[in-house]
């Protein structure tokens, strides 16, 4: 234990810095490794840096702004919405009612004109301009780089940006289309994950399992298990039954860590190590790409 436990709330630490919640309700600040408080906690909602900048809420009702790593406040206060910082740009709302716009680290806002939008991944972004139109993806001046022609819907699941020069699409069924918008993995899928690690997790039939295709459309997991997830350092989490426990895959669909826990995660965001449970309601530990519990489950 090397930073003793005083905190009502401690996120990860992300960019070097932690956000914290010294007492229920209390407010959010950061602290660094050595537990210093380098942003006294002043802020009634908070979010982790992203790109050297966090978004900032200063009183309950008041709109969201960007703080630097030194408290400074850079971006002032005047977001209805606001997102964390990607690409160097931010999605922004400036009222309820109003669309969606992207703002650079200055605050400049570069256009606030979409229904619905998403963060910038890899170079683009997809766009909604109307409520029920289809969707499409633009660049980073705003120009629409692949015209609005997917459904509507087909982006409401996390992660429908460019993976690896990759995005899942819906025509119907799910596909993969490159930057070009050409369609290079023909939509035969009723579900589509993104590529992660040259892989992505799709679902063949309606209610069937999950499988995993490369970035050609072959499938080279054949569909065996009842929900898949990304691979992360060489492995993913996986589910062979629905009511059945959660074991990991290597990339030739082995069964390297047996499914034996009750939930857990990915591997990437823990340095080599992936969070696990291995009861319902039971406590968390941590294993190795073994399977070895290497940090226990506190009592």
């Amino acid at each position: 234990m090397v930073i003793q436990p005083r905190f009502y709330y401690a996120d990860i630490f992300n960019e070097g810095l932690a956000r914290v919640q010294m007492e229920e309700n209390g407010k959010f600040g950061y602290i660094d490794k050595a537990v210093n408080t380098v942003i006294p906690p002043m802020f009634y909602d908070a979010d982790r840096f992203h790109e050297g900048l966090a978004r900032v809420k200063v009183e309950e009702n008041g709109k969201y702004g960007y703080i630097d790593k030194n408290g400074n406040m850079i971006i002032p206060p005047k977001f209805y919405y606001a997102d964390i910082f990607h690409e160097g740009l931010a999605r922004v709302k400036l009222g309820e009612n109003e669309k969606y716009g992207y703002i650079d680290k200055k605050g400049n806002l570069l256009k606030s004109m979409f229904y619905d939008a998403d963060k910038f991944n890899e170079g683009l972004a997809w766009v909604q301009l109307n409520k029920n139109g289809k969707q499409g993806y633009i660049d980073k001046n705003g120009n629409m780089v692949i015209r609005l022609k997917f459904l509507s819907h087909a982006f409401k699941n996390w992660g429908r940006g460019f993976h690896e020069g990759l995005a899942a699409v819906d025509n119907g069924k799910w596909g993969y289309i490159d930057k070009k918008g050409n369609m290079v993995i023909k939509p035969n899928f009723i579900q589509a994950d993104p590529f992660n690690e040259g892989l992505a997790a799709v679902q063949v039939e309606k209610n069937g399992k999950y499988g995993y295709v490369d970035n050609a459309g072959r499938m080279v997991i054949q569909p065996s298990f009842y929900w898949a997830f990304d691979f992360c350092e060489g492995l993913a989490n996986v589910k062979l039954e629905e009511n059945g426990k959660h074991g990991y895959i290597d990339k030739k669909g082995n069964i390297v860590i047996k499914p034996r826990f009750y939930s857990g995660s990915e591997f990437n965001l823990y340095e080599g190590l992936a969070p696990v449970q291995l009861e319902k309601n039971g406590k968390w530990g941590y294993i190795d790409k073994t399977g070895n519990i290497v940090i226990g489950y506190p009592h």
